[in-house]
């Protein structure tokens, strides 16, 4: 069996590893657009790329009078929506991270709390 980075790379490597998500990319454009899938639920791949980019784009014509030009290209809406999500992973990792540890203590130091506990997270 070759080692797999003494492998050269090749344009046909290369695609056959891009056949999958693109062939997932068609496949759910193809749901989209045939209308059996409600695009409030599940956008098109299109209207996903189309929004994304409307997010990267500032709201506002460049003014040099109000603020610096790095200030105006990060005035999107991207930046406050990548903010408040990251906030809730965060949160979310600290809430689930502190109700684990002590929990995974407990469990690993009784048997009694482990045999009530066992069957709950499996």
């Amino acid at each position: 069996m070759a080692n797999l980075s003494s492998r050269p790379l090749t344009p046909f490597t290369i695609l056959r590893g891009a056949v999958v998500p693109l062939l997932f990319v068609a496949f759910w454009q193809a749901l989209s657009s045939s209308g059996l899938i409600n695009p409030v639920v599940l956008p098109s791949p299109v209207a996903v790329v189309v929004r994304w980019w409307a997010y990267l784009l500032p709201s506002e014509a460049y003014d040099p009078a109000q603020s610096g030009w790095f200030l105006w290209a990060l005035s999107g809406e991207m930046l406050t929506d990548a903010w408040s999500s990251l906030y809730r992973v965060v949160l979310g990792f600290a809430v689930g991270a502190g109700l684990a540890l002590p929990l995974g203590l407990v469990m690993g130091t009784s048997e009694r709390a482990y045999g009530l506990m066992d069957p709950l997270l499996q």
